[in-house]
């Protein structure tokens, strides 16, 4: 008789470097296969028995963090050697589902397995001892040795969203298990770097707040995406598949862009972010002026004509041609100045992504006459 203990141990850890809470996982064991590869010679024929324990090293959701048993499997009279995935004559069909898990940080499964070889008439029992000769039971013809580690999964180093199988053994006694798991909630991240740039300007790089859970797990992968004109409708940017994205040069209307988390069997997708297009000026093509000519010293008020305001731009007014030596005497439309002498003023647009050329007006100020204070005549008779 042979005698093997299985303890199946699961963990999972998936959180990111930025992000404060790790990420959780759900995820199901089953036994598929077993197989004995060696017999003890008796008289009551070929009968291998195999028990299994679990647990995991979680801590929260349904963490399994007591051994759970799996119950017998007894095989009658099978062939050694070979992989058996049917009904055994005692315990559950294969493949037997040993646990379901939701939410747990767990990140490992250890098993334990114990293997031998049955003779009894009666009902398998646990470490129950007989041997049998011509119907006679005396002792076991197996000292039925304590459980032993057949093993430890990890695993997360395998894909999500897929039965992954893997082999535990103790001595003469195999089993296959699989393990199916998924994310618990796929984390997104959070992105920066709302900005406004020029008409075929360059933008700066996006940003990443909160990387998510590609920053630890390698089965999650990003990919951003752009919505041109911020219509709604997002599209895959081809190579943008890192934590940050860096736009082109060039843009010439405002993108909204976000970024999607992706796995096997799932995917999320981040908050938006906008890179909006600065409006350039353009020109004025007159100035009104009200009066144009004054009698002396006065007010006068100037208007412009045609042309439009980009972004954060306004009307500066110069006291000469500000590409020269130019002074600047007021901001705005209309514009009112005081003057005492006959002068020009020069007027253009000025915004973050332009500086318009500029119109003038002359402005003409006339001596005015002055009253006699008294007459002198040539003779006073």
């Amino acid at each position: 008789m042979y005698k093997i203990y299985l303890y199946i141990f699961l963990s999972i850890i998936i959180g990111s470097t930025q992000s404060t809470v790790a990420q959780l996982v759900d995820y199901q064991i089953r036994i598929v296969e077993i197989m004995a590869t060696a017999d003890q010679s008796d008289l009551q024929g070929q009968d291998p028995t195999w028990f299994f324990w679990m647990k995991d090293n979680g801590t929260n959701g349904s963490a399994v963090t007591a051994w759970v048993p799996s119950g017998g499997f007894y095989v009658e009279d099978n062939q050694f050697g070979q992989w058996f995935n049917g009904t055994p004559n005692n315990g559950p069909a294969l493949p037997f589902s040993w646990q379901v898990v939701v939410g747990t940080d767990a990140t490992q499964i250890q098993t334990e397995m114990e293997g031998f070889e049955k003779d009894c008439p009666n009902d398998l029992v646990y470490e129950n001892q007989c041997y049998c000769v011509f119907g006679i039971c005396a002792a076991d013809d197996d000292n039925h040795d304590l459980r032993a580690n057949s093993g430890n999964i990890d695993f997360l180093l395998d894909p999500p969203c897929q039965w992954n199988q893997y082999l535990i053994t103790n001595g003469d006694y195999n089993a296959r298990v699989e393990v199916f798991w998924t994310h618990t909630t796929l984390d997104p991240g959070e992105i920066n770097g709302e900005q406004y740039v020029c008409f075929g300007g360059d933008p700066l790089e996006m940003g990443s707040v909160l990387d998510g859970e590609p920053a630890t797990s390698i089965w999650a992968t990003y990919q951003w995406q752009s919505s041109v004109g911020c219509s709604g409708a997002f599209v895959d940017i081809p190579g943008a598949v890192n934590s940050t994205y860096d736009p082109p040069l060039g843009t010439i209307q405002n993108t909204c862009y976000r970024r999607k988390v992706i796995t096997a069997c799932d995917e999320a997708i981040s908050n938006e972010q906008v890179i909006g297009i600065e409006v350039a000026s353009i020109p004025a093509t007159s100035v009104t002026a009200n009066p144009t000519l004054l009698c002396g010293p006065g007010a006068v008020e100037l208007t412009v004509n045609g042309g439009t305001l980009g972004s954060n731009a306004d009307w500066y007014w110069y006291d000469n041609d500000p590409n020269s030596n130019g002074n600047l005497v007021g901001i705005g439309d209309p514009f009112t100045i005081n003057i005492t002498a006959t002068s020009t003023f020069f007027v253009r647009a000025e915004g973050t992504c332009s500086v318009t050329t500029s119109v003038s007006k002359l402005i003409v100020v006339e001596d005015p006459s002055n009253a006699p204070t008294s007459l002198t005549p040539s003779s006073a008779s």
